[in-house]
């Protein structure tokens, strides 16, 4: 058999004459490219590799045909001599091949320099089983990306936090990025606010222009104007990551939780966050407030005046009802849910002050209990700082 009759043997088939020219341009000959290709799949077929897997693997990188057994259970070994494990190793290489391909010098330089910008070998291990493509980057091209961002205003530090969590922007080129950012400049973001943004979710540079647009038309088919969709993205960028089709599911999620459109709009603008939450974890939090003898429409209530409330954990909520209630003052929380944003420490404080000045708190003064510091402390002359020493929570529940 020809070459090209063995890479359809192996599967290849439409992409043979791909393959070949590639290995061509590199020089191999046409019976020194059978040896290598029959090598090479009782290599990684020895290591675990479906034959699937190692053709999508040689399109990706065809110079991955001309890798002997040897060096592949060299570059393994010095690998793992640097803190991968094998299976690691095997994942990183089935989206980057040339992985099994680098002098291990060349990659331990690659980590140096990225040591050096600031990170700990640790992390940088990290970031390149995420984007193991940073291997192929040069240090001049990695310098670029990391000095492209500071001249746009972000500091260091923050530059270092969005490589770390999103690596694959050192990939990502200049105009690339440049194309969201003026995306966002139309939408009436100035350069401060989009560095906001994108410091909350770098994904969304790993959007096209189209994509962007379609989420933002989707954002307008909901009714909201220019001003509160731009509302929307700055507390939640996230809503700019994903798909239309999941965040139409979002909010039919919320709908059949039992909110009406009406609803789960005001809940969008107040606590766009709310799209980043499973149904369950928040049917999880409506079920832990129904436990407090509220009822399901008091609940979803309580949500509706006070989104932000589905952002705090389970244990916090439970914390929360678990005082009021135990104070009698279950009937509070439903005339302004929005008072749960005060801490129990500050409300167990000010309520036992109020208690020991002979001031029973009810429907008719609950006030006292959310009034703003400055104003608590004008009328009954203690400060926070002090209140809270005085009447310790966390004293109060070991003893409760």
């Amino acid at each position: 058999m020809n070459v090209k009759e063995v890479l359809k043997s192996y599967g290849f088939r439409e992409k043979s004459d791909y393959i070949y020219d590639e290995l061509k341009s590199l020089m191999v000959k046409d019976e020194t490219m059978v040896v290598y290709l029959n090598n090479l799949f009782s290599c990684l077929r020895s290591l675990g590799y479906q034959d699937n897997d190692i053709r999508t693997m040689c399109i990706y990188c065809p110079r991955l045909i001309t890798y002997n057994k040897d060096k592949i259970e060299s570059n393994i070994k010095g690998l793992m001599a640097l803190s991968y494990t094998k299976e690691t190793i095997l994942n990183m290489a089935r989206y980057n091949p040339s992985v099994l391909g680098y002098s291990i010098d060349t990659i331990k330089q690659k980590i140096q320099y990225l040591c050096s910008l600031g990170y700990s070998t640790e992390t940088v291990i990290k970031m390149t089983i995420i984007f193991p493509e940073i291997f192929s980057l040069s240090t001049d091209l990695i310098k670029d990306r990391f000095e492209y961002f500071e001249k746009k205003g972000y500091l260091k530090h923050e530059v270092l936090s969005m490589l770390r969590r999103l690596p694959i922007l050192f990939g990502y080129t200049n105009e690339k990025t440049n194309e969201a950012d003026n995306y966002l400049l139309s939408l009436g973001f100035d350069s401060k606010k989009i560095i906001q943004i994108i410091k909350k979710n770098p994904r969304i540079y790993g959007n096209t222009i189209d994509n962007l647009k379609e989420k933002v038309t989707f954002l307008h088919s909901l009714n909201f104007s220019n001003n509160q969709i731009c509302d929307i993205i700055k507390k939640c960028p996230s809503v700019l990551t994903y798909k239309v089709d999941t965040l139409n599911n979002k909010i039919r999620d919320l709908e059949s939780l039992g909110f009406s459109s009406d609803e789960v709009s005001y809940i969008l603008l107040s606590y766009p966050n709310i799209l980043e939450l499973s149904k369950s974890s928040i049917e999880g939090k409506i079920e832990i407030i129904n436990l407090y003898q509220y009822s399901k429409e008091e609940s979803l209530r309580i949500i509706v005046q006070f989104p932000g409330l589905i952002g705090f954990s389970n244990e916090s909520i439970q914390e929360k009802l678990d005082f009021y209630n135990y104070n009698g003052l279950h009937n509070i929380i439903m005339i302004k849910p929005k008072n749960l944003i005060q801490s129990v420490a500050l409300s167990y404080a000010r309520l036992e002050y109020l208690k020991n000045n002979n001031i029973i708190i009810d429907e008719y003064n609950y006030n006292y209990l959310f009034m703003a510091n400055k104003e608590f402390e004008s009328k009954f002359k203690i400060n926070r700082e002090d209140l809270l020493n005085q009447y310790n929570y966390n004293e109060f529940k070991k003893s409760k």
